[in-house]
């Protein structure tokens, strides 16, 4: 049923797209759609034009990130965000994702931003359990084991028996 459903959306969408290129909207939900399948490289396309098409709506830059993260191109994610950050300072999701591009990329200057990201993220929600999770990572990548450790507990504390908590669970007992 799902897969019928998207396959309609994207059918819809495409529609749209052919009709009008211009629409930053119609761009960014058939990216949706092709990332939902599965097809990152076509939707990381549509979330640029939309981007390009509306510097306005932060969930453009946000969503296409998160699918240059996913597509492991970490530095073109940091890029996109830099910009996003400076015109949408206060969206946690921005700064969260950063700080996973910034982790990805893993050398000791961009484990440092990442936890400047993640901090940031955590400022403006103290109980972002994302973001926390990514503070513990990031501690653990700079072998601050008792600062993981910390960071993990919280984790476990917010997300209660959710899949960030197991996650949690299973990092403490590796540290």
């Amino acid at each position: 049923m799902v897969t019928r459903n998207l396959d309609q959306a994207l059918s819809l969408f495409e529609n749209a797209a052919t009709r009008d290129s211009t629409s930053a909207p119609v761009q960014f939900n058939l990216a949706y759609v092709l990332e939902e399948q599965g097809r990152l490289d076509d939707a990381i396309i549509h979330y640029r034009a939309a981007v390009r098409l509306d510097s306005t709506e932060v969930r453009y830059p946000n969503n296409l990130s998160y699918a240059l993260v996913q597509k492991g191109r970490p530095f073109e994610a940091i890029e996109v965000l830099t910009f996003a950050v400076e015109r949408f300072p206060d969206v946690k999701q921005l700064h969260k994702n950063k700080g996973l591009a910034h982790l990805d990329v893993g050398n000791s200057f961009n484990l440092e931003q990442a936890e400047a990201s993640f901090t940031r993220a955590l400022e403006l929600d103290a109980n972002y359990v994302d973001a926390l999770v990514g503070a513990a990572r990031t501690a653990e990548a700079r072998d601050d084991t008792p600062l993981a450790r910390e960071r993990w507990n919280a984790v476990i504390r917010l997300a209660g028996d959710g899949p960030s908590a197991e996650v949690a669970r299973a990092a403490l007992a590796r540290l």
